[in-house]
């Protein structure tokens, strides 16, 4: 099975288990049913059904660990998340992504990488970012944040987006 995102990522869920599988069927439903708001819908990710959070490091709290940030099916979550917010009308998908026009050749430049290490960074989801036009696209503030953490943490002067 694939999953493709709101920002065009295309996730593989081969390895979901039964439960996840059945969890994220759960999750399409309450994206389709106008009678949950997507506070309700928040709750559910973040509740104890899911079973992508960490239900053992605080029993009856479940938690965000690393582990639960990369795996594929609260991935999902966040996107349908995003997905009822648009529905709900709190989210223009346009305009949100209007917000990405900093291409992968011009944040390594602004960065002092290489390309390929921008797109190693994209695929590996630690940065934010856009695949249309046939190519990923990141926004201003995304490669600001990324330039100040290459500075060693000292505040750098980036200039602020138009």
């Amino acid at each position: 099975m694939r999953y493709t995102t709101v920002n065009n990522r295309t996730l593989d869920l081969d390895d979901l288990s039964l439960t996840e599988a059945d969890f994220w069927r759960r999750l399409e439903a309450v994206v389709a049913d106008d009678g949950v708001t997507p506070d309700q819908m928040r709750a559910l990710v973040y509740g104890p059904d899911n079973p992508a959070l960490d239900h053992e490091v605080m029993p009856g709290q479940p938690l965000v660990t690393r582990a639960t940030l990369e795996n594929p099916l609260f991935r999902i979550c966040i996107d349908c998340l995003s997905r009822k917010e648009i529905r709900a009308g709190r989210i223009d998908l346009a305009q949100a992504h209007a917000a990405y026009t900093v291409d992968v050749p011009t944040a390594a430049e602004q960065l002092g990488v290489s390309p390929q290490a921008v797109r190693a960074g994209i695929d590996s989801f630690k940065y934010d970012a856009l695949f249309a036009k046939g190519q990923w696209w990141l926004r201003p503030e995304t490669v600001a944040s990324l330039k100040l953490s290459r500075e060693g943490g000292r505040l750098v002067k980036v200039p602020k987006p138009a």
